[in-house]
């Protein structure tokens, strides 16, 4: 090693090579002492000399920053204030450059090669979309570039938000929805005006399979209108309100509830009126996912009472209710349905979508308790509170908690997905119920302590002692002991272990209830920590 040279860190360094420093200045060399890099740099920072690309070492010379690889040559410009990090991507690892400039902190772009995508002269850099293009920001303006640095979206809009819109039967449709003082439009991908911005709110566009173009809303003083991929009115602006158009392969339209002079019904997308005006407002068209009659059902406001209609127009949940929730869809032994809430003289209840009431209209509440999904499909159980006392349906309408409790928990999904378990409390006593309604453990605990369903046991409480039950209810140990916690220590494939109390003595069993060690132990260590002999 020269003379002078001193040994900084060589655990931060390259394989087979170390860190060496002489005075102000840094370097690298080799095992063997052979020069790597020289000694001519203010400082090397090591924490990027493993594992970044091309064995890329970052070095700052003369105040400035760059990359050099492990051959000491310049592969990104030692001319940069800093450097951000940027995401891995599928052409290579890309940097935000910084420099520092009487304006402020600017930003660019550049691959780790060294190639450069954007000179640092902007005040944001956004990520390489799918398109090909990034955004930036100027001055509060926006636009985007190419991975050239080429402006293919000038830089003078207040506002700028890309999509690549992509649909079956259509070709992928890249624009950017855009604003200028207070104005909103949309360009294409080569910056080209396609709605000119005269709107007040423009929509993303959906692909219209009935008149095969891309469609979208647009809003101008307080009307609703629609407009092609070409910026074309197709629907003029005469509307209160116009849904998102939705294609039914069935009926041979797109179609989309609409309100016009206090009345709502529903057009297609060539502006014929499918539906009549004889409602004072409508909701969303919804599909029917379910085994019906009915191909899409909307929400419908008659006589100021609320309704359902089909895509006949019939009434088939009557306009008799107060309050119609979004209709939702989830399955429950086996059974897909779509349900919402009503109520009706301050009493709640359940339709389905094909107009059956599936919870009687007799509840003071019913709130959505808890959701999980299996197979692609939606779990979900409904609370009820009549009188202070709680209950549980399924979705289907099934009463699985009778409601008469003074509490009900959330209820805890198990291992196959398909079953749960939920904690219930009635008189200060505790039990749990699963979601077939089947009683698992009868309610006369004093306490019970969260479900943890991973474990397979539910540690209880009753007279001041301490057990433990498995998921059907089955006592795995007696209740007899003064302290216990619960099972969280690993001791073998299938197995948990836990501290328990008894006779002034601790000791530790396992989930089946065995003793794993005696109860010999007289005081534990802080944490509880569960040591083997």
């Amino acid at each position: 090693m020269p003379a002078g040279v001193e040994l900084v860190n060589e655990r931060c360094a390259e394989k087979d090579t170390i860190l060496i420093t002489n005075g102000d200045k840094q370097g690298v060399i080799d095992s063997k002492g052979n020069t790597v890099i020289p000694l001519e740099y203010d400082d090397i920072n090591t924490e990027y000399i493993r594992g970044m690309p091309n064995h890329l070492i970052k070095v700052m010379k003369d105040g400035k920053v760059g990359y050099v690889n492990q051959h000491n040559e310049v592969i990104i410009p030692i001319e940069y204030d800093g450097f951000e990090e940027y995401d891995q991507r599928g052409n290579g690892s890309i940097f935000y450059t910084l420099k520092s400039t009487k304006e402020g902190m600017k930003k660019g772009l550049i691959y780790a090669d060294g190639k450069l995508i954007a000179d640092s002269i902007y005040d944001q850099v956004g990520y390489i979309n799918d398109a090909g293009l990034i955004s930036v920001a100027l001055n509060d303006k926006y636009g985007m570039i190419n991975t050239q640095g080429e402006v293919m979206i000038p830089i003078t809009y207040d506002f700028l938000m890309f999509n690549n819109h992509n649909s079956e039967g259509a070709d992928d449709f890249k624009v950017a929805l855009v604003t200028r003082d207070g104005n909103h439009g949309m360009v294409n991908e080569l910056g080209e005006i396609i709605v000119a911005l005269e709107y007040d709110h423009v929509s993303w566009f959906n692909w219209d399979n009935n008149t095969k173009q891309w469609l979208a809303n647009v809003i101008k003083d307080g009307k609703y209108g629609v407009v092609n991929h070409n910026g074309e009115l197709v629907i003029p602006l005469e509307y209160d309100y116009i849904s998102g158009f939705q294609y039914f392969k069935e009926l041979g339209h797109s179609l989309a509830a609409v309100s016009k002079n206090d009345k709502a019904g529903v057009i297609d997308s060539e502006s014929q009126i499918i539906l009549p005006f004889d409602y004072e407002d409508m909701g969303d068209l919804r599909r029917v996912n379910i085994d019906s009659d009915h191909l899409f059902i909307a929400r419908v406001v008659k006589n100021n009472k609320l309704g359902v209609i089909n895509e006949k127009g019939e009434l088939f949940v009557p306009a008799d209710y107060d309050d119609i929730s979004e209709f939702i869809s989830g399955e429950s032994g086996g059974r897909n349905t779509q349900v919402a809430q009503i109520k009706k003289d301050n009493k709640y209840g359940m339709v389905d979508a094909n107009g059956a009431i599936v919870i009687p209209i007799a509840y003071d509440e019913i709130g959505r308790s808890d959701r999980a999904f299996s197979d692609g499909v939606v779990h979900i159980i409904y609370e009820v509170r009549d009188q202070q006392k709680y209950g549980s349906y399924n979705i289907n309408g099934d009463l699985i908690v009778p409601a008469k409790y003074d509490n009900i928990a959330e209820f805890e999904r198990l291992d196959d997905a398909q079953s749960w378990l939920v904690k219930v409390k009635w008189q200060d006593k505790y039990g749990v119920y699963d979601n077939s309604g089947k009683v698992i453990v009868a309610d006369h605990y004093d306490d019970i302590s969260k479900i943890t369903t991973v474990l397979g046991v539910i540690k209880v409480k009753s007279g001041g002692k301490y057990g433990y039950v498995d998921l059907n209810g089955k006592l795995v140990t007696p209740v007899e002991f003064d302290e216990a916690i619960d099972f969280d220590k690993y001791d073998k494939p299938g197995l948990w272990l836990a501290v328990v109390k008894k006779d002034n003595n601790y000791g530790v069993i396992n989930s089946k209830g065995d003793i794993a060690i005696p109860f010999v132990i007289k005081r534990l260590s802080p944490c509880n920590q569960i040591t083997r002999p």
